[in-house]
Parts: C-alpha cells; sequence; structure tokens
C-alpha cells in the first residue's frame, strides 16, 4: 500500500504537468496565428483621407482589407482590364464588402493602393499571373478575376444596345458573356467560364446567374419603347420656349388663372387583364382561364377626352367626354346618369376631330362660368391636327379659354395627362373591370356595366389626385421652381438654366409647332380676350 501511494502521487503530478504544457503550446499557436493575422492586416490597411474637412475629428480614417491589393486576382484585375485602376478598385471594394459610395475618397484611394502593389511586387509574379494554375486556390482567384472582367464588359456592352434602342435577351447575353471571356487567362479557368455563363444548359441556371449581374450593376428587366429620337438641342429649344410663353401666361393675367390639360386616349372595351394566378393545365383539372370575347368585342375602342386642372376645388365640376360610334354601346346608353361627369357623345367615328374638339370647348367654357366664375382659363393643349385648326382658337376666343400648346415631340415628358393621369386611371380601370367580372356569373361584362365602371374609374381617380403637383414638374406652375430631376436629366441638365423673361420670340413659339404646319404663331402667344358679348354675325 505504502508502494502505490509512492508511485501514484508522481504520475498525478506528470499528468498535471503534461495538462498545463498542451495548453502553453496551444496559446503559443493562438498567438502565432494572430501575430501573422495582424501583419496581414496592416499590410493590407488603406488610411482614408476624409472629402469633407469638417467631418473629421482625429485625422484619417484607416480600413483593414481581407483582400488586400497585391493579391493575385486583383493583380489580374488590374492587368485584363489594360491597367485600369478604377475598375481594379471596384473589384477590390467588392471582394472586401465595401460601399464606394462612402466615403466618397474610397475610389481614389483603392486606385492608388492598386497601382503601388502593382509597382511593389516583384516581376516574376505580373510575369506568371496567367500560367496555369498549380493549386485549387490560384484557380478560384483567376476564375474570380475572370467573372468581374467578363461582366463589366457586358455592362459597357449593354449600355451601347440600349441606346441603339435594343434590349437584349438572355441568349444574347450569354453569347456575349462567352465571346467576352479573356483570352489571357488560362485555357482551364476559360473553360469553367464558358461552363458557368451557359449554366450547363440550363436556362434557369443562366437566369439565376443574370439575375445577379442585373442587381450588381443597376439593370432591370424590361422593354426598349420605341419613340422618335429628338436631337437634345432640340429638345432644350422647345422646353424653354414652352417654359417662356407659360412664364409670359402668367405674367400676363390680370385675374387668378386656371390651369387646364385636356388630352385624349383610347380606352378598350376589354381591358388588358392584371398578372394573376391561374392553375395549370393537367389531367382531370379545369382548363387555363380564358376571358371568353368575340373579335369584335376585343378589337372595340373607344376614344376618351380628359381633362384635369390645377384647382381641386373645381376638377369634379369638369366634364369627361367618351367618344363612341353607336354601334358597341347603342345610339342612346341605357344608364340614365354616369357619375364623374362622364357624358357619352355618339359620331360616325369613335376619333376626335375639330368639330368635336369645337363642342368640347363649348362645354367646357359654360362649365368653368359655373364653376370659377372670375378667373382666367389657360387649356394646354398638344400638337395634333384636330387641335392646330384655325376653328379651334375662335372657338376659345368666343368661350374665353386661353390656348396653349406643348411641344410637338414632348407630349411624353411636358403633359400632365400623359406623365400623371392616364397609366392611373388605365390601371385603376383593369382593377375594377377584373373585380366586377369576378362578381359575375358567367364573367361577361355588358356594354353598359362596362359604362359603370369607367365612370367609378374616374370617380375614384380623378377627383382624389392633387393635379397641382402633376402641373408643378413639368414646369407650367411656380416659374419652373419644382420642375422634377427626371425631366432635367432627360433634357441632359444638371439644373434649370435661367429662362428669359416676356413672350417668347416667333422663332422660339415656331420650334413649339410643327414644321409642316403654316399658322400664325404670335396670335396664340399675344391672346387678345374678346369682349363679354360677342358680335353676331345674322343673328349668330
Amino acid at each position: 500500500v505504502t508502494y502505490i501511494k509512492a508511485t501514484a502521487a508522481p504520475r498525478a503530478s506528470l499528468r498535471a504537468m503534461a495538462h498545463v504544457g498542451a495548453e502553453l503550446q496551444s496559446m503559443t499557436r493562438r498567438l502565432r496565428a494572430l501575430q501573422r493575422q495582424m501583419s496581414r492586416r496592416s499590410s493590407a490597411a488603406v488610411a482614408l483621407e476624409p472629402s469633407k474637412p469638417e467631418e473629421v475629428v482625429d485625422g484619417p480614417v484607416t480600413v483593414f482589407l481581407k483582400v488586400p491589393p497585391h493579391a493575385r486576382r486583383v493583380l489580374a484585375v488590374f492587368e485584363l482590364t489594360g491597367r485600369n485602376a478604377t475598375l481594379a478598385a471596384r473589384f477590390l471594394a467588392a471582394q472586401n464588402g465595401l460601399d464606394m459610395r462612402e466615403p466618397t475618397s474610397l475610389p481614389q484611394v483603392l486606385a492608388a493602393a492598386v497601382e503601388h502593389a502593382y509597382l511593389k511586387v516583384p516581376f516574376q509574379t505580373i510575369v506568371g499571373l496567367f500560367d496555369p494554375p498549380t493549386c485549387p486556390r490560384q484557380r478560384r482567384e483567376l476564375f474570380a478575376a475572370g467573372c468581374f472582367v467578363v461582366q463589366s464588359q457586358l455592362c459597357v456592352w449593354l449600355l451601347a444596345q440600349n441606346k441603339k434602342g435594343v434590349a437584349p435577351g438572355r441568349r444574347q447575353l450569354v453569347a456575349e458573356a462567352c465571346r467576352l471571356v479573356p483570352k489571357e487567362l488560362p485555357r482551364e479557368v476559360a473553360t469553367m467560364l464558358e461552363k458557368h455563363w451557359q449554366g450547363g444548359g440550363r436556362a434557369r441556371s443562366q437566369r439565376k446567374w443574370l439575375r445577379r449581374f442585373r442587381l450588381n450593376f443597376g439593370f432591370r428587366l424590361g422593354r426598349a419603347r420605341a419613340q422618335a429620337v429628338m436631337p437634345l438641342e432640340e429638345m432644350r429649344a422647345k422646353a424653354s420656349a414652352f417654359w417662356r410663353w407659360m412664364n409670359h401666361v402668367h405674367a400676363d393675367s390680370s385675374a387668378p388663372l386656371l390651369l387646364l390639360n385636356m388630352d385624349e386616349t383610347s380606352v378598350a372595351l376589354k381591358p388588358t387583364a392584371h398578372v394573376g394566378t391561374v392553375g395549370r393545365v393537367v389531367a382531370n383539372q379545369a382548363p387555363k382561364a380564358i376571358a371568353a370575347a368575340s373579335l369584335a368585342e376585343m378589337r372595340a375602342r373607344f376614344t376618351l377626352m380628359c381633362t384635369i386642372c390645377a384647382d381641386t376645388q373645381v376638377q369634379p365640376l369638369l366634364p369627361q367626354i367618351l367618344l363612341s360610334n353607336g354601334r358597341t354601346l347603342g345610339k342612346k346608353p341605357k344608364v340614365d346618369k354616369l357619375r364623374g361627369n362622364l357624358l357619352v357623345w355618339n359620331q360616325k367615328s369613335a376619333w376626335a376631330c375639330h368639330a368635336t374638339l369645337r363642342k368640347y370647348i363649348s362645354l367646357l367654357g359654360s362649365r368653368l362660368s359655373e364653376a370659377a366664375p372670375g378667373r382666367e382659363y389657360v387649356l394646354l393643349l398638344d400638337c395634333a391636327p384636330s387641335h392646330l385648326h384655325t376653328s379651334i382658337r375662335r372657338q376659345a376666343k368666343l368661350s374665353h379659354i386661353r390656348l396653349v400648346y406643348l411641344p410637338s415631340g414632348l407630349t411624353r415628358s411636358l403633359q400632365p395627362a400623359d406623365t400623371d393621369l392616364f397609366a392611373r386611371l388605365k390601371s385603376r380601370l383593369s382593377e375594377l373591370y377584373c373585380l366586377q367580372q369576378s362578381r359575375s356569373v358567367d364573367g361577361v361584362i355588358q356594354p353598359d356595366k362596362w359604362l359603370e365602371i369607367l365612370s367609378s374609374a374616374l370617380c375614384s381617380v380623378l377627383p382624389a389626385v392633387k393635379w397641382s403637383k402633376a402641373f408643378r414638374k413639368v414646369g407650367a406652375l411656380n416659374g419652373q421652381t419644382e420642375v422634377c430631376q427626371a425631366l432635367l436629366t432627360e433634357f441632359g441638365w444638371t439644373s434649370l438654366p435661367p429662362i428669359p423673361s416676356g413672350p417668347p420670340s416667333e422663332e422660339e413659339t415656331k420650334a413649339i409647332f410643327p414644321r409642316r404646319k403654316n399658322i400664325d404663331v404670335m396670335q396664340y402667344v399675344l391672346w387678345k380676350q374678346p369682349a363679354k358679348r360677342p358680335r353676331l354675325y345674322k343673328g349668330k
């Protein structure tokens, strides 16, 4: 027993000493790893000088990079892009999860760090950048560099295609990405990139990387809209002339001004359906959803003459006219009274002509004299041929309505009805139509019910919106102080240029109207209101 106790004590002490030694070795390894990590961080640290001195308290800020500027992938991007330090700095920021916008000095500092690292590394490293990889890590670094370079070049190519009016699809983008793979990369890495872009021939894999590409570079899915292309200088001249004309109208008015805008739009008897949920066509299930309609119903169109104004109290009293040919809705609608001041005018054709516009201006003048007496009325019209007829100007003078025309070719940007009204109104019409279809037994909407849906859409949209904001954002109110930034960007301006005072000259006004029309434009600019009792000719 004594021998066992004597030998057990040294063994316990030996085990304790071994345990302490293992802990010391573990702590030593951790300290060495921490030293190496701090060494790498200090070698990859960059100092950011603030862009605004008043924001600094303790001098420059130091940012530690997980991926240093002298990493192989960063140098490969710098070399593949033709020593473009800006693109290499963008890649370096993406690899380290940095935002290039904050602080503003970050892009310049990162670009300088990449150039310094490129000059500092040995020449043999630069020469062997694109040697065949000897380990998976080198392969991954070259693959990451190749991905970024191809996507950057694909972004430039895509912007050039958009400028030509082309919106490339998935197959075209995949083919272009494969074509842009750098030839300097090893064959093994180039093959990996091509397989990555092609996604194994699966459309789903291609859509995945295309989705990430759109998110990273600020693209979206859409269609290239076809429209007339106008030189930038001509657009600026037209917009400046229109704004100068509007400023002259405001300065020339002797009474409170009421600004109105009327435009025609086409509405369908069968509105475009919203995207919703439909069942799949499989065995033992119902067939896919189909809205039953005849060819005549699918082609049926009407002209809606919509009027908006900058006064919310006058807006509910303005007439809204629906032009019909009398066949689809009948010569006399079955609905006794339509809401939203909607009137149905039956004609030989549903198209608007100068006779229809004369009738509309006469009705508008009588409504305005009751709704807003003692004010001056200004009606904005586009340069449609029916709006430029000589009789329109005479009828407007008799109704005490001053006409101002929007520049031809720029109505999509400067007409409040186009910018703010029609898309909202048609979306609401489609929504109410779908709701009424779901409540019906067979999904068929009769023409008289369609009229009620249209009047409900007008009631829910027109009085509910303050249209003065639409007039201000296009520069028709408040002297162009609230013109929207998107409009200035379209005209290539960072800020609005000064608009001269006084009426526009004859040359400036001619830029507003179409060139093919022989019009005395100054009769519209130097508007003279007639006497309150117009002279009659043979009692008419």
